[in-house]
C-alpha cells in the first residue's frame, strides 16, 4: 500500500509544471496540517487558473488534513486557540477545502463535507478548559447546503449526536421552502433524532437555551399550520429537557432553565397540543441527580518556543509547526513575498508562491 501511495504521489508531482512543482512537493514533505494549509492557499491563488488544478490541490489538501495534530479549533484565549483560529485544525482545514470546492465542483464539495469530522463536545467535563468550537463546521455546512440536494439536510438530521447541532438544523428546517410532505418528513426526522440526543452536562448547558427552544416552538407551529401533529416533537423536546435537567448538572446559574421550563409548560396548548396530550414538566422531574463544580486545571497550550516577534531568518532556521505557522502569518503579504522566496527554506518559498 505504501509503495502504491508513493508511486501515486510521484505521478501527481510530475504533472505539476514549474514553478508549482517545488511548492507542491514542499507541501507534501511538511507536517500534514501545514501541507494542507499550503495547498489550500495555492488553490485559492489567482496564479493557479485551471479549475482541474485547483480541484486536485484541494482534494489532496483534504487528505492531508486528516493528519493534522489538533481535531478542531478551541474556544478561549491562548496561543493555541490563536493558532487554530487560522483554520489549521483537522476540521478547520477540511472546512476550508469544502468552502473553496463549492465554486469548483458543488457535487464534490458535498461529498467532501460528508467525510468531515465533527467536533466532539458530548463528554466534556464541567470544568473542561479545552472546549472545541463548532463555528468552522457550521459555516461549511451552511455554505455547502445552498443548492445541494435536500437529502444532505436529512442526512445531517439523522446523524445528530450533539446538542450544538440542534439549533442550526432546526432553523434550516423552519426557514426552508419545502412542500408540505417534505417539511413533515424533515420535522419528523428531527423529532426522532432529538429524542435520542444524550450528552454531558457541559454540552447541554452550552447549547440549550431560549434560542433553541424558540426554534422548537416555531417548528411545532409550522407543523400545525401544515396540518400535522406536533406531538412527537413536543414530547422529544420535553424528554430532552427532563433527561438533562434531571441528570448531572454543571454548577452555574439556573434561572434560564427555570424560565425555559416555565415557558414550555405555559406554551403547551399554544404549541398545538391538546390538554393532557403532553404532560407539563414537574419540578421533581428536573431535580438534578448531582451538581458538578469546575475542575481546576491549567489552560492548554503548546510550549512557546519562539519569541513573540520573529524575523524570516529565524523562521527559516526552525522546524515548522503550529506556532511557527502562527508567526509566519504576518509575513504572508506581498511586502515580504520576495524575502520569503529567497529565504533558502523550501517551505517558506512555497508559501511565498501562495501570496496574491
Amino acid at each position: 500500500m505504501f509503495l502504491i501511495q508513493a508511486a501515486l504521489a510521484c505521478l501527481m508531482a510530475a504533472q505539476w509544471p514549474e514553478p508549482w512543482r517545488p511548492a507542491v512537493e514542499a507541501a507534501r514533505q511538511a507536517p500534514a496540517g501545514l501541507g494542507a494549509d499550503l495547498l489550500i492557499r495555492l488553490a485559492a491563488s489567482p496564479k493557479v487558473r485551471e479549475r482541474t488544478a485547483k480541484r486536485e490541490l484541494l482534494e489532496e489538501a483534504f487528505r492531508l488534513a486528516k493528519g493534522a495534530e489538533y481535531p478542531s479549533a478551541i474556544e478561549g484565549e491562548s496561543l493555541l486557540a490563536e493558532a487554530l483560529s487560522l483554520g489549521l485544525s483537522r476540521i478547520g482545514l477540511q472546512a476550508r477545502v469544502v468552502r473553496r470546492m463549492i465554486a469548483i465542483s458543488p457535487v464534490l464539495a458535498v461529498r467532501l463535507f460528508r467525510g468531515m469530522e465533527k467536533p466532539d463536545t458530548r463528554t466534556l467535563a464541567c470544568g473542561a478548559t479545552t472546549v472545541p468550537s463548532w463555528a468552522e463546521y457550521h459555516a461549511a455546512f451552511q455554505e455547502v447546503l445552498r443548492g445541494a440536494d435536500p437529502g444532505l439536510l436529512e442526512t445531517q438530521i439523522q446523524s445528530i449526536r450533539s446538542p450544538e447541532e440542534l439549533e442550526p438544523l432546526a432553523e434550516r428546517i423552519r426557514a426552508g421552502e419545502w412542500t408540505g410532505l417534505r417539511f413533515q418528513q424533515l420535522a419528523g426526522a428531527y423529532g426522532a433524532a432529538l429524542g435520542q440526543v444524550d450528552a454531558g452536562p457541559l454540552a447541554f448547558r452550552r447549547a440549550a437555551g431560549f434560542g433553541l427552544q424558540q426554534q422548537i416552538f416555531d417548528l411545532t407551529r409550522r407543523i400545525v399550520k401544515n396540518g400535522g401533529s406536533p406531538r412527537l416533537l413536543i414530547e422529544a423536546w420535553r424528554g430532552f429537557l427532563v433527561r438533562h435537567l434531571g441528570g448531572v448538572r454543571c454548577d452555574g446559574p439556573e434561572e434560564v432553565f427555570e424560565r425555559m421550563v416555565a415557558a414550555f409548560n405555559e406554551s403547551l396548548l399554544d404549541l398545538g397540543g391538546s390538554r393532557g396530550a403532553v404532560a407539563p414538566i414537574a419540578a421533581a422531574e428536573i431535580r438534578p441527580s448531582r451538581v458538578e463544580g469546575p475542575r481546576r486545571r491549567p489552560p492548554p497550550d503548546f510550549p512557546r518556543r519562539l519569541p513573540v516577534k520573529v524575523d524570516i531568518g529565524q523562521l527559516s532556521a526552525l522546524p515548522p509547526g503550529l506556532e511557527w505557522r502562527l508567526r509566519l502569518e504576518r509575513f504572508l503579504t506581498p511586502r515580504y513575498a520576495t524575502e520569503l522566496e529567497r529565504s533558502g527554506n523550501a517551505l517558506l518559498s512555497a508559501y511565498a508562491k501562495s501570496i496574491d
